[in-house]
């Protein structure tokens, strides 16, 4: 499963949300039950990716900009 995960993280980001997640989600399952692991390592996972400063050349820094209309074939 590890393995797997590793394929679907792009950015500096994206590795230190997985990593807070297992640095988080061990120490507590190994202490209150894996149930609390799992949940406390999903909700404070995210929150450490996002403390993470994102790098300039890492594409979800850059903010998307809106197809015009016409381009997407509307009226």
């Amino acid at each position: 499963m590890a393995g797997l995960s590793l394929g679907m993280v792009s950015g500096r980001r994206d590795v230190a949300a997985a990593l807070g997640a297992v640095a988080v989600a061990v120490p507590l399952g190994l202490v209150g039950g894996a149930s609390l692991g799992l949940v406390a390592g999903a909700v404070v996972g995210p929150f450490i990716g996002l403390a993470v400063p994102a790098s300039p050349a890492e594409e979800s820094s850059a903010p998307e900009t809106p197809e015009p209309s016409a381009e997407a074939g509307l009226p």
